[in-house]
């Protein structure tokens, strides 16, 4: 692994702001179902 991280430590950096960005998109899909459905569901209830 040593040798591995010291010949693609510019190979690397991509790859882990691709991950970032997948785990921003699931954030954002986690908190689209846990925030928006409950507001959606506290309209439903008021009007």
């Amino acid at each position: 692994m040593e040798p591995l991280k010291r010949g693609a430590s510019g190979v690397s950096k991509p790859i882990i702001n691709l991950n970032y960005e997948i785990l921003y998109f699931a954030i954002i899909n986690v908190c689209e179902i846990y925030l928006l459905y409950p507001v959606k569901n506290i309209f439903t209830y008021l009007f």
